[in-house]
Parts: structure tokens; sequence; C-alpha cells
């Protein structure tokens, strides 16, 4: 108990006296926060970064949604060169850079307008083709798609849009159902549809005795220079006997019905074509030139 308190005074006593070792805390070794270095922050860099990802962006961009990204990803990188200092050692090149982000800026805004659009189109030509869909199967018509294809803006378009409701053209292929109302309904003609499906078509002749029936076993006669000289002269003179007895002569060969030729010249009731085929006794006609009559060439597009 008195070595406890001797102990005690003593301490006591070196603390008066300022003598006393205690442990003393330490200030922070931590360094102070430093100013973030040009390497750790570099505009030009982030800039040409974002410009990257704005261009490719822009490879894959198709919706209205996307096109906005595209666009907000320039107008990232444009706001990011033109915070390059001027003493950094691309501010001159930043400069021009700007510039060129802020004509692709100007393209995407393009085409977000147009994406725009176009689904503001597609909107109304599916609305078009679901009310034709809509067409009870006991009142349907041909006509019931024509709205359609006078709204919609492409054979896309309206293809996509059926997919949507088959019903509105009860399993008909789109392109071979819409080309034939363009080519037998006047008013469709001027359609965008109808305008690009029209000029794609290829126009083909044959011959044929009477008008859609290219059947080979209705053959047609074709005839040469001499041949049409004589039946012109008979025709003229209206000897409608002289006109039959030279049809039925041997000088005019028969070629196959639906045999297709390229027409050469048509004048009145004669026409010029170049023959593809063999005639009824099996001679190689090709690559001939026959006169025949204008009626008995007919032409279809595909």
């Amino acid at each position: 108990m008195k070595v406890s308190k001797m102990s005690l005074m003593m301490s006591l006593a070196a603390i008066a006296l300022g003598c006393q070792s205690w442990p003393v805390a330490e200030p922070s070794a931590e360094a102070p926060t430093q100013p973030p270095t040009a390497e750790q922050s570099n505009p030009f860099r982030d800039a040409v970064n974002k410009a990257m990802e704005a261009a490719t962006l822009t490879q894959t961009a198709k919706t209205h949604d996307e096109w906005n990204t595209v666009s907000a990803a320039w107008q990232q990188a444009i706001g990011l060169m033109q915070a390059v200092p001027t003493s950094h050692p691309s501010y001159e090149t930043a400069q021009a850079k700007v510039g060129e982000y802020q004509r692709n800026l100007e393209y995407a805004h393009q085409n977000t307008q147009k994406a725009k659009l176009t689904a503001q189109r597609m909107s109304e030509c599916e609305a078009a083709v679901q009310a034709a869909a809509r067409v009870s199967s006991m009142a349907d018509q041909v006509e019931d798609l024509d709205p359609a294809i006078r709204v919609c803006q492409s054979l896309n378009e309206l293809t996509a849009a059926s997919e949507k409701f088959p019903a509105a053209l009860d399993g008909a292929d789109p392109k071979t159902f819409i080309s034939n109302r363009c080519r037998y309904e006047e008013s469709l003609k001027t359609t965008p549809i109808c305008r690009t499906l029209l000029a794609a078509m290829q126009t083909v002749h044959y011959l044929a005795v009477r008008p859609g029936s290219p059947a080979p076993d209705d053959p047609v006669p074709v005839f040469n220079k001499q041949v049409m000289v004589a039946l012109t002269a008979a025709a003229e003179s209206q000897d409608l006997s002289r006109v039959r007895s030279i049809l039925s002569s041997p000088d005019v060969e028969r070629i196959p019905g639906g045999s297709i030729v390229e027409v050469v010249e048509i004048s009145g009731d004669l026409a010029l074509v170049e023959l593809r085929t063999r005639d009824v006794q099996g001679n190689d006609l090709s690559g001939e030139i026959r006169a025949t009559l204008s009626r008995f060439v007919q032409s279809q597009q595909f």
C-alpha cells in the first residue's frame, strides 16, 4: 500500500514539473489532396473518345430514340472540345474539330426528324392495313387495301404492317397483290409504292392469236418482208380473200403461241419482231426478223 501511494506521488510530481514522457499522438501523415494533373484531366482526349462513341452509335441508329442518343453524344463531344484550353498543344485541332462535330450533330438532328416522321407514317400505314384486316371475309374486295397503298410509303412498310395484321391480305403475297393493283387501278399509279413497283417492272412481249391465251397449240403467223409487202397491198385494196390466201401460204411461218419476241417496230396493223424461238416445224428462227399482225403482239409487265 505504501509503494502504491509513493508511485502516485512521484507521477503527479513529474507532471507538475513537465518531465512526464507520455506518448503523444502523431499528426496524420496523409499527403494533401493535389489538383488533377493534365494527364488526369484531358478534355481533348475525352472529346475524341466521346466522338468515337457517337460515330459508333451512328452506324446502327434507326429509331427516333437511337438518333437522339447519337445527338446527345455529339453534343457532349462538342462541349469537351470547346473546353480545351488555349495552352493545350492540340488547341488548334480542337477548334477545327468543334466545327466537324457540329456538322455531325446537325446530321444526327436531321435523322432524328426523319425517324420521327417514319414512325408517324408507319403508325398511319399500320392503321390503314388494320382497317383492311377488319373487313369481314364475306365483304372482302381487292379495293380494301387501296387506302393502305396510298398511305404507306414503301412496299417494305406495307409488308411489315401486313405481318401484324395478316387478315388484310388473306395469305396473298404482298408484292404480287400490290403490283396487280398498281397495274390495273389508275388512281394508284402515282402513289410512292406504285411508282417504285411500276418502274422496276420489266415489259415482256410475246405472240398470241388471242389476248391472254398464248397456248403453244395456237400458232401465230409470221412472215418475211416480201410477204409483208404483198399482204400490205392486199389489205390496202381490201382484198380479204387475198389476205387469207397469203396468211395460209407456205411462205408464212407459224410460231408457237406465247413465244417471246423483241419488238423492232409497230406501224398500224403490222409489227416487226425479232424471234427467239423455233417455228412449229422445228426450224430455228432465233435472231430472225419477221413481220406479223400487230394485234398478235401482246405485252406483260413482270
